[in-house]
Order: C-alpha cells, then sequence, then structure tokens
C-alpha cells in the first residue's frame, strides 16, 4: 500500500492513503460524509493492512509514466 491508492475497509468505508511514514504509519481520508471520527484518519500500516484492501492502485491509475 503506498501513497495514493484507494483502500476498502471491511466496514464497507473507502479512502485514499495520503501520507506513509515510518514513525507514524498512515494518514487517510475517509471519503464519507457522515463517520464517527476525526478525517483525516491516522493508523499504523499493519492495521491497515489487517482491515482494507486497495481497490484501485495509485501506479495504475498514474497519467504519466516515468521515463
Amino acid at each position: 500500500m503506498q501513497v495514493g491508492d484507494l483502500v476498502k475497509f471491511k466496514t464497507g468505508y473507502t479512502g485514499i492513503i495520503l501520507e506513509c511514514t515510518e514513525d507514524l504509519g498512515v494518514t487517510i481520508f475517509v471519503n464519507e460524509s457522515d463517520i464517527p471520527f476525526k478525517n483525516p484518519t491516522y493508523m499504523t500500516m499493519g492495521f491497515l493492512q489487517r482491515t482494507a484492501e486497495v481497490v484501485s492502485s495509485a501506479e495504475a491509475n498514474s497519467q504519466s509514466k516515468a521515463r
């Protein structure tokens, strides 16, 4: 999982990964209007991997290819 990936949680929420750091974990903006937590939200990469799956990869959707 990396910055720009669209993920879907087991709860049904979807979100986009905004930032990944070794120290702080992952910052995700959840694409829902009525959520019971702070948005964007923060979690460890391990927790994200256990509770969500990538539904759209940032790499696959890139408009510009690296040369």
